[in-house]
């Protein structure tokens, strides 16, 4: 499954935050597919894939001790 993570450096955090956008290395079970900065409400984009929800939900979790996060699954237009 493929999943959209809207991210914002929690104030104080830009250390942590940056250290994680900088190592390169994917969690156990996550493919991140893409990362870009934003300009706006938030300040990146992280699209990544994960083999089910729960699994996404774990990363997620992990990302909020530096990040504020808004994520969304994805479904391809056959889905619909």
């Amino acid at each position: 499954m493929l999943f959209v993570t809207l991210l914002k450096i929690r104030p104080g955090k830009l250390k942590e935050a940056r250290s994680f956008l900088q190592s390169g290395e994917n969690p156990e079970g996550i493919s991140i597919k893409a990362y870009l900065g934003l300009f706006g409400r938030y300040d990146a984009l992280l699209i990544f894939e994960a083999p089910d929800s729960g699994r996404a939900a774990s990363f997620v979790t992990e990302l909020m001790s530096a990040f504020e996060t808004e994520t969304f699954a994805t479904i391809s237009p056959a889905e619909i």
